[in-house]
């Protein structure tokens, strides 16, 4: 079964619209852990060891990378940690209903911002009009 088209080539599938809401929901919900446990930067880094031993073994199935992607897989994940680090400090110091909107809204303005200047993509007016939507309602 297929759920809403703005385009005749645009379908969603139902149980993929069901998984990205289950993915919503459960990312909310993680946040508000964060958010409410003693120590959030244990809790943090321990929910994301947990994550990467369970995933761990996908590993195996899947290629090696290449050598020239490891610098880009480091610093990929030098830049997540910081972003663990700011975000738990955040919850510290922040309501959960200011920060976690701020958190999730800011990353897709930036991705649009770095896709025009590294890539030179030019959203569409649709993209523009979305863009200004997420960041009003971060306003």
């Amino acid at each position: 079964m297929l759920v809403f088209c703005v385009q005749e080539e645009i379908l969603m599938p139902l149980t993929a619209l069901g998984l990205l809401l289950l993915a919503a929901v459960l990312h909310a919900i993680w946040n508000l852990l964060v958010k409410n446990a003693r120590q959030k930067q244990v809790f943090t880094w321990w929910a994301l060891a947990v994550g990467a031993v369970f995933f761990a073994p996908l590993l195996l199935l899947t290629r090696v990378f290449p050598i020239q992607v490891w610098p880009l897989v480091i610093c990929s994940g030098l830049v997540e940690a910081v972003y663990y680090i700011t975000l738990t400090r955040a919850y510290e110091h922040g309501d959960f209903s200011l920060v976690y909107p701020m958190a999730r809204g800011t990353a897709p303005a930036f991705l649009v911002l770095w896709a025009v200047l590294f890539l030179g993509e030019r959203p569409r007016p649709a993209g523009f009009a979305g863009l200004t939507l997420l960041v009003l309602g971060l306003v």
